[in-house]
């Protein structure tokens, strides 16, 4: 587990993770783009700055913008790397270690709206913590949340998950 504060994260991880913490449902599973992980973390980010959104957010809005995007790749990757998220199976339970030429294909094909499972779930709470304390930001977030609590609930009762 990682003995890291949330203030050793930069300010696009400390997002990231606390996005991720809310447990919002995919977009792919929604079949909504407003629940694409990039443009959730873009839009958040941007409220973070008191900046406008239109600053990390393509033209549509749901999107992220290539430079966010690539910005939050690199976030994704060193969060995996510190441990504090999985690309893949968490290191204390694989029995060969991966290939570093594996672990670097793995990076090139991350989608960045694919939630990966939280390792440090503690810092991940800190992380959302953070983010819902400001009112703009908890306001938007929360939003989100129960749109996705509705699509969770319709997703159980179709069959088309399982509980984790």
């Amino acid at each position: 587990m990682s003995t890291l504060n949330r203030e050793d994260l930069t300010a696009v991880e400390q997002t990231y993770l606390g996005v991720l913490a809310l447990g919002l449902v995919s977009a792919d599973q929604a079949h909504d783009d407003r629940f694409r992980t990039g443009g959730i973390c873009a839009r958040t980010q941007a409220l973070l700055e008191a900046a406008p959104a239109e600053r990390y957010l393509d033209g549509d809005g749901q999107h992220a913008a290539p430079p966010f995007r690539e910005a939050l790749r690199e976030a994704i990757i060193e969060l995996d790397r510190k441990g504090i998220i999985g690309l893949g199976p968490p290191r204390d339970l694989v029995v060969l270690t991966p290939s570093p030429e594996s672990r670097e294909a793995a990076y090139a094909t991350l989608d960045i709206d694919r939630n990966p499972p939280i390792f440090d779930r503690y810092l991940a709470q800190r992380c959302m913590d953070a983010l819902l304390s400001r009112p703009e930001i908890h306001a938007y977030l929360m939003g989100l949340y129960a749109d996705s609590s509705d699509v969770w609930h319709e997703l159980y009762q179709r069959g088309k998950t399982q509980w984790r």
